[in-house]
């Protein structure tokens, strides 16, 4: 579910048109942006549909996992912003399953907060990919081996996660 909707039922409700006159300013902007050649189109493109994550008010954390693909390339000369990208999916899944079994996590402020941690997230990117705008992506950082350990580790546990969900689903 998105922030957007926990924010509303726990806080203060902004309304859908503002939300949705935001995202389409954003987009226009952005457009505008690369068409006077401010902003390259791969950037461009990539933000236009992070805004949806950042501004879309009916967007749920499935939904979330499909900007990775997008995002991999932008992480990939820095191997902790690659960690982190591996770690928020993680956590994705397990907030998407928490939501979609009924866990006893229903409580609308918990769930603002993990809402809220992934809207932060999105907003981070969106930086990245704005300071990035030339789409020259930056020289590899150097990665020390107990990065590079954790990173395998943290890999190696994703995979066996995923392995224990898909024997489960199959089971059922």
């Amino acid at each position: 579910m998105s922030f957007w909707r926990y924010l509303g039922e726990s806080v203060v409700f902004v309304p859908s048109s503002v939300l949705h006159s935001v995202f389409i300013l954003a987009i226009l902007l952005t457009w505008g942006a690369a068409l006077v050649g401010k902003i390259e189109i791969q950037p461009a493109f990539t933000l236009c549909i992070l805004w949806i994550f950042i501004f879309y008010s009916k967007i749920h954390y499935g939904y979330h996992l499909m900007i990775f693909s997008l995002l991999i390339p932008w992480a990939l000369p820095d191997p902790k912003r690659l960690a982190g990208l591996g770690g928020i999916g993680f956590f994705l899944i397990l907030i998407h399953r928490m939501w979609r079994d009924n866990s006893m996590l229903q409580n609308n402020l918990i769930q603002l907060a993990f809402a809220t941690i992934m809207w932060l997230y999105w907003i981070c990117w969106a930086s990245v990919i704005i300071n990035n705008r030339d789409n020259n992506f930056s020289e590899r950082k150097d990665c020390s081996q107990t990065t590079l350990l954790v990173v395998s580790w943290f890999t190696v546990i994703c995979i066996v996660y995923y392995l224990q969900s898909m024997v489960r689903i199959m089971l059922r």
